[in-house]
């Protein structure tokens, strides 16, 4: 998990960073699976101490956009999942070895 900050004083761009993950994924033969926001209604669902991990690691989850992406390997499958609000984007990566 990490989180992209802006440097004092510069403004954040959701665009910039979403392209950066973007490009970044299609240039390790990657695609965007899903974008889109989490319904509030589906976010209440969840345990309260699944919310909470959700929110350490993700930043929040109500109305900011949200992308998921792949990667597959032979060995592996590579997930990334990436959340943006108004001046932060964090992402989390999973690396998961493929079931045999």
């Amino acid at each position: 998990m990490a989180q992209s900050k802006t440097p004092e004083g510069k403004t954040f761009s959701r665009v910039e960073f979403e392209r950066g993950i973007e490009n970044a994924v299609a240039a390790a033969g990657g695609v965007r699976i899903v974008r889109g926001e989490v319904p509030n209604e589906a976010f209440d669902t969840l345990p309260n101490d699944l919310k909470q991990d959700a929110r350490l690691g993700m930043g929040s989850m109500y109305g900011n956009p949200f992308a998921a992406y792949v990667i597959r390997r032979a060995d592996r499958t590579i997930w990334i999942q990436t959340v943006t609000d108004s001046n932060v984007g964090n992402w989390t990566i999973v690396d998961a070895p493929i079931a045999r």
